[in-house]
């Protein structure tokens, strides 16, 4: 699997849990140090960022479980991703064996 791929899947699984509510599940994509950091819009144009922030998976999976509200009686969510652009660093030419 090459790494556009990679990170698509890790998209996908990011979704999936969120429209679960799968705190354990959205927490394992996130690193130990990595920083979350949830922004509100405000004012047309402003932005302000709400609470602290959330340390590594374990602080993602915390809010996950105890802030986002479980779905209503046959309630749920749907998000998709398609074709996201993002752009990969030039690493320079691929180690052996790698295409």
């Amino acid at each position: 699997m090459d790494d556009r791929s990679r990170i698509q899947e890790v998209l996908a699984r990011y979704v999936r849990a969120t429209d679960a509510r799968d705190g354990a599940g959205q927490g394992a994509l996130f690193t130990d140090d990595a920083v979350v950091r949830i922004f509100s819009k405000t004012v047309e144009g402003a932005h302000a960022e709400v609470g602290k922030p959330l340390i590594g998976g374990t602080g993602v999976e915390f809010a996950v479980t105890n802030f986002m509200a479980p779905h209503p009686a046959l309630g749920s969510s749907h998000h998709v991703l398609q074709d996201l652009p993002f752009a990969l660093p030039d690493a320079g030419p691929a180690p052996s064996g790698r295409a």
